[in-house]
């Protein structure tokens, strides 16, 4: 059965405490393993996904799980990631700013599932804008669905007034606001290192589906 075991998190547990080139160096067969471990259950996740979204039914795609590596740029000091993320949208990778899809986050005590669009393009948010103020029903019978509410929060930031363009009085102007549209469940480490994880997680993904469906009409 594909899971992600204690390994995994244990390494990441172990990196926060070590974060530096000579500990990672010494621990990259631990390092490896784990990685390998995470494609394996991406590639698993992946296919689940896939038998009831039909945008991710390419040959050529799979799971993307991200690198360990820090950008210099902010390592400050710290050049590992302390968990890495997994996430499938179709077109990969390259499109994760450009399309709704199912990012699932995997480290010690902050791992989440999210969907939706973080940060994005202003063509593409004021889509959604627009598409919310002229009818905000068909967004919000997707928010308030109980599937939806018993498993997702939306959250993203805010703009602290109205967009421009948009009235201050606009009835849904709180929606209105969002600079980004996430919806996330916070995840136990024991949930995770579940075996029935994977099962559980396409369940989620099934009821986030439709959300991801809606912001990705307006793209």
């Amino acid at each position: 059965m594909t899971q992600i075991t204690s390994i995994t998190l244990q390494f990441f547990k172990d990196i926060q405490k070590n974060n530096n080139r000579e500990w990672f160096l010494k621990n990259k067969d631990r390092y490896l393993n784990l990685k390998k471990e995470l494609e394996e259950f991406a590639a698993a996740w992946h296919h689940e996904i896939a038998a009831f979204d039909d945008t991710l039914r390419s040959p050529d795609e799979k799971g993307y799980v991200f690198r360990i590596y820090r950008d210099a740029r902010f390592a400050k000091g710290a050049p590992y990631k302390t968990g890495l993320g997994i996430l499938v949208v179709k077109g990969g990778r390259p499109k994760m700013h450009e399309r709704a899809g199912y990012y699932l986050n995997v480290e010690p005590n902050n791992c989440f599932l999210a969907g939706g669009c973080y940060l994005p393009p202003s063509a593409w948010l004021q889509n959604i804008r627009q598409a919310i103020a002229e009818d905000a029903k068909p967004f919000k019978a997707i928010l308030n669905s109980s599937s939806f509410k018993k498993t997702f929060t939306l959250e993203g930031d805010k703009l602290k007034t109205a967009p421009r363009d948009f009235p201050k009085d606009h009835p849904e102007i709180e929606l209105l606001r969002h600079k980004s549209f996430m919806a996330m469940h916070r995840l136990s480490d024991k949930e995770v290192l579940a075996p029935s994880f994977l099962k559980n997680l396409t369940q989620m993904c099934k009821a986030l589906q439709p959300f991801d469906n809606y912001l990705n009409q307006l793209i």
